[in-house]
């Protein structure tokens, strides 16, 4: 930020000012708890009272910042700036349990004409003049796994559940304050964490520059960024400020700007980047790559159906070493009751170590399903010690939601030292009694949901405090994913973070078939199962992946229930994410063509898409990655036709080599738009994208998705080309494409090239084993 002020003599409190963006507020929004009543009281700090002094800020894992100290009876706001950012922590009394800071954003030069004159009104809201989708679009992240998370456009409503009853509690995170600014405005868009609002020129561009606001961390409470609806932009950080801190003070704000032009990628990329910074994020593990049990037998598993399923991936080409998978994850449906998770049923009688002990030996890591804060009032666990529930202030036990196969679940309360050791028991002999090396802990939402608790602690800290009780007893060599968690407290905890709904077969939500409600659950786009609700979160969250955790975007369905080009374009979309790579299909009905989608991913893609398109559409129609290798740099894209229709990239006024890999295709291209020609929906063209140069290139295979990555050794001689190929898998019928501008009539062990366009050839190869191959071109 290139400066802040506080003129008391002028209208606005403080000022941001950078890359020709003002942002500038006057209050600060405080709500108090009132004695011998539920409610909050509103009050409206004024901030052009504030006193005003020059310091230096440290803050934890960035180092120390130039700031100033804006300062008043019942507030303190610390400023840090350094370059394009600003970071703030708002320090106010113990009585206060939310703030909210609003502000506004005013370009320097003129805003773009008004395209809607459609004005709204409300009983608490002026009379404004709304956004349209050219004017602006928002970037929304949700709570915890299941929530939206996308970009909207314009001034709309806010998607929410379509099953409040049964799925409110899925989304109960940083909300406005009833009061607040904002709260009457009934187009305004929460987002948790962070949101980017950016400001459009001409269509959904981002000419105009942008604003990404949110938090460093969620510990003081859960907080994020809120947008109103009018057209003269008006937002506001806000956040719960929970515990018995004297004073409360709220985790680090983060305030950026954006130019004209500046790709909204790397704006949410820094703003991740420092994040990490900021919880001394180590780097990565590997991501995990196997199979899941969930999406094929559902709660139905049993030890018999394991161990077949076992033998058949080994069969699949697990044993020939034409799949190479590293993870075998038992999913929901071995244990007696939720809750009981130290007691498997009938099903297993043997318990689980024979499987574990099975997977191992086949050189898979053991995996399972448990969702440690959650438990139904019928399980043993909940008979035995109810005072560990988790109960509202009137003592009724808190809804967590309801879910598959059919239940309600409750919570326990993660503050108290019994639950901890009990969850610590547990995870310990599951890991180093039972013999799992992978936990995919899920509903983690239950122990961050509204109630009173045995200490006094935000309830994002209480979600905290139960991974890291997880974390503890399983041990830092162990692989732990958080599903349906909160964002916020899995950073530097957790290996990797589900970032989606759960998927399905259908590409729209299917819900219970009653005649007259199908639109109802067609329209969710939240947590209800559906490819759709999956692609859209997965690319919104896409830049988290290798920053703050492995990206999950659920398992990967290829059945024959889906359509081939479908199958195809989700596995584009799980390529681009760089994350885990699960499949999850009933292994002996898996046809060999669908087999080999999944075998296209592996090894995953790195590292993850640098630019994810949002269109005025709902969900990102171009990704690109830009990818480096032996044979040089080139760019991977996905253009994806999910209602349909075309797909045009623009490239640069030069040559092309352009190769689609699903349909092992070529072209030559001469810059301007490249099109898909008619695409039906939900299909994508995944084209590798290269100069044409002077020299031997690779182009691509029917190998690996990447177009490139399998090559690890590229020597170009006088009359020859040598090259090694190896995807750490076994080869039965590879093909590869390679440009010889200097060749005529190429040979590869003796057996001539195919022609494909000018100076291309396609070379078809002899099977390459598990170790590798290198080959020889001669001309």
């Amino acid at each position: 930020m290139r400066r802040l002020t506080s003129d008391r003599e002028s209208a606005p409190g403080w000022q941001l000012l950078s890359n020709d963006l003002q942002l500038s507020g006057r209050t600060l929004e405080v709500y108090r708890t009132q004695e011998g009543s539920k409610e909050l009281l509103a009050e409206k700090l004024d901030l052009r009272a504030a006193e005003v002094e020059k310091q230096e800020v440290e803050v934890f894992g960035l180092g120390t910042w130039p700031g100033y100290l804006l300062k008043g009876d019942k507030y303190r706001l610390r400023w840090a700036l350094k370059n394009e950012a600003a970071l703030l922590q708002v320090e106010v009394d113990e009585c206060v349990e939310h703030f909210c800071l609003p502000f506004e954003v005013e370009k320097s030069q003129e805003w773009p004409p008004h395209s809607s004159g459609n004005r709204c009104e409300s009983a608490c809201w002026e009379r404004h003049v709304k956004r349209s989708p050219t004017h602006s679009s928002m970037l929304v992240n949700g709570w915890q796994s299941f929530g939206f998370s996308g970009v909207l456009h314009g001034a709309v409503p806010q998607p929410k559940t379509s099953m409040p009853f049964f799925s409110s509690a899925f989304h109960s995170g940083a909300a406005l304050p009833p009061g607040s600014s904002l709260a009457c405005d009934r187009e305004v868009l929460v987002s948790d964490l962070y949101g980017y609002l950016f400001l459009h020129q001409n269509g959904c561009d981002a000419q105009n520059g942008g604003v990404l606001a949110g938090f460093l961390s969620q510990t003081a409470g859960f907080g994020g960024l809120a947008v109103a609806s009018s057209e003269s932009p008006l937002l506001a950080l806000f956040s719960e400020l929970q515990g018995e801190g004297r004073p409360r003070v709220s985790d680090w704000c983060y305030i950026c700007t954006s130019g004209g032009g500046v790709a909204y990628d790397r704006v949410v990329q820094t703003y991740l980047e420092t994040l990490a910074k900021h919880h001394g994020m180590l780097k990565p593990k590997r991501q995990p790559v196997g199979w899941c049990s969930w999406y094929c037998h559902g709660p139905f598993v049993d030890e018999l159906l394991m161990m077949q399923s076992l033998k058949e991936l080994k069969s699949m080409g697990l044993d020939s070493g034409e799949l190479s998978l590293d993870l075998f994850q038992l999913d929901d449906g071995w244990q007696s009751a939720w809750g009981d998770w130290l007691r498997p049923n009938a099903k297993f009688p043997n318990g689980l170590k024979p499987l574990t002990d099975a997977v191992k030996k086949d050189g898979l890591v053991p995996g399972i399903w448990l969702a440690p804060a959650s438990l139904t009032l019928g399980s043993r666990l909940a008979q035995e010690h109810p005072e560990w529930i988790l109960r509202d202030e009137t003592g009724r036990h808190v809804s967590c939601g309801f879910t598959a196969p059919g239940l309600w679940m409750r919570a326990l309360d993660t503050t108290m030292p019994e639950v901890l050791e009990h969850i610590r028991k547990t995870i310990h002999t599951i890991v180093h009694e039972w013999g799992f090396r992978y936990l995919k802990c899920d509903f983690l939402h239950c122990a961050a949901m509204p109630g009173k608790r045995f200490l006094k602690v935000s309830r994002a800290k209480a979600c905290r405090m139960l991974l890291e009780a997880v974390r503890e007893a399983a041990g830092e060599d162990v692989f732990v994913l958080a599903c349906g968690a909160p964002l916020g407290p899995c950073i530097g905890v957790a290996d990797a973070v589900r970032v989606s709904a759960d998927t399905a077969e259908h590409w729209f939500p299917v819900g219970p078939n009653v005649w007259g409600t199908r639109w109802l659950f067609k329209q969710d786009r939240t947590n209800l199962p559906a490819a759709r609700n999956m692609v859209c979160s997965t690319l919104a969250r896409m830049h988290m992946n290798g920053r703050l955790w492995v990206n999950d975007p659920d398992c990967l369905i290829i059945r024959k229930e889906v359509p081939l080009s479908e199958a195809q374009a989700l596995a584009s979309v799980v390529a681009f994410s760089a994350g885990s790579v699960i499949f999850s299909d009933d292994l002996k009905s898996l046809p060999k063509e669908r087999l080999a989608v999944l075998k296209a991913l592996l090894p995953p893609v790195q590292p993850t898409a640098q630019d994810v398109h949002f269109t005025d559409g709902e969900i990102p129609c171009k990704v690109t990655a830009h990818l480096t290798g032996a044979a040089g740099d080139w760019r991977l894209c996905g253009l994806f036709a999910w209602d349909g229709g075309e797909v045009e990239l623009m490239l640069d006024d030069q040559e092309w080599h352009v190769f689609e890999f699903w349909s092992c295709s070529y072209q030559r291209h001469r810059g301007g738009g490249l099109s898909t020609g008619p695409l039906l929906p939900r299909t994508c063209h995944l084209y590798a994208l290269r100069p044409v140069m002077s020299k031997a290139q690779f182009l691509g295979s029917n190998i690996h998705v990447s177009c490139g990555l399998e090559v690890c050794e590229w020597e170009e001689a006088e009359r020859s080309l040598r090259f090694t190929l190896n995807v750490k898998r076994s080869l039965n019928s590879p093909e590869v494409w390679i440009f010889l501008p200097k060749a005529s009539q190429p040979r590869l062990g003796g057996k001539e090239a195919v022609p494909v366009h000018e100076q291309v050839w396609r070379f078809v190869l002899a099977p390459v084993p598990l170790k590798g191959s290198t080959l020889q071109i001669d001309w």
